[in-house]
């Protein structure tokens, strides 16, 4: 108890009270005055501390900045040299046709020729040409932000304003309902094989990103394929995006549109007319089968093949 009262009383060293007293009796003051040099070096120990801390903090996103840049670059390099080998592709690929197109004639098989060009016009191997309509989709004028995969318009965090995979998938099915004989979208024809999905924050068809304005290009019936589109489904869907998210919408009639070919179309199974399958020649990948009546699709994916005219 003596120990305790003695701090309660007396909570100061003594040593502290006798110093104050020399101190006093030389004629100084009881406490040691600042010392300035002092206190600016330690602010300068901190300031530099401080300082040395910062750079180290944004050092790496400078680095990370350099590097995304370097990758977007090399990305960009990539997309060119797959669009020239696109390009090359789809000029050598005219150039068989038209090869393939003067032996036929020349060994009078005008019926076999004309079979073979239905044909690879519905299986979008060749590029066609002829009236049709132009559906433009764009995200709204108020959208921001990343959008998620999924559905896009079930997930209450994700911008409404974009224009979704589903979207595209939605009205690419409902122009084939409409009696499109062939699609596009942004350039890229869609065949049987095509898919449309959502990755991060991009949009994609055949692997290949999609930049905005979303153009989706149809063959069709002069006058009817868009009265037909705008009564089906997809047609009431693609009003209600603008109606009720402000999606930018628009259809236009055109006299003259020129689809391009897929070129990455390939032959996978061959068999004479009028043998069964153990006459065909595969090339080892499995075969698929192309039908003249567009199927319906999930919101990833559009399965469709072209109707010859």
């Amino acid at each position: 108890m003596t120990l305790l009262t003695e701090m309660m009383e007396r909570p100061l060293d003594p040593a502290y009270a006798a110093e104050a007293e020399r101190r006093v009796a030389r004629g100084l003051s009881p406490t040691p005055p600042p010392r300035p040099l002092r206190i600016a070096a330690i602010l300068l120990v901190l300031a530099l501390v401080i300082t040395i801390a910062a750079l180290a903090l944004r050092q790496p996103r400078a680095v990370i900045a350099e590097q995304k840049a370097d990758l977007i670059s090399r990305i960009e390099e990539r997309q060119q040299a797959g669009d020239a080998q696109r390009a090359r592709a789809a000029t050598l690929n005219q150039e068989i046709a038209t090869a393939r197109g003067q032996l036929l004639a020349a060994q009078d098989l005008q019926t076999l020729n004309s079979e073979l060009a239905a044909a690879e016009l519905g299986t979008g191997a060749i590029a066609v040409s002829g009236p049709g309509v132009v559906i433009t989709l764009d995200d709204s004028a108020q959208a921001a932000g990343s959008g998620a995969a999924g559905d896009p318009r079930a997930a209450g965090d994700v911008d409404q304003g974009r224009v979704q995979a589903r979207d595209l998938a939605i009205v690419a099915n409902g122009l084939w309902q409409a009696g499109a004989e062939a699609v596009s979208i942004n350039g890229h024809r869609l065949t049987s094989l095509s898919a449309i999905r959502f990755a991060g924050d991009a949009l994609i068809v055949d692997f290949r990103p999609l930049t905005r304005p979303y153009v989706v290009s149809a063959i069709g019936e002069k006058g009817q394929l868009h009265t037909r589109f705008v009564g089906t489904d997809a047609g009431s869907y693609a009003q209600g995006l603008a109606d009720n998210y402000g999606v930018r919408y628009s259809v236009d009639d055109h006299d003259q549109l020129t689809l391009p070919a897929d070129p990455s179309m390939d032959v996978r199974v061959a068999r004479v007319p009028g043998a069964g399958p153990s006459a065909a020649a595969t090339s080892g990948a499995a075969p698929t089968t192309a039908t003249n009546t567009p199927a319906a699709t999930t919101t990833a994916t559009t399965t469709k093949e072209a109707v010859s005219p």
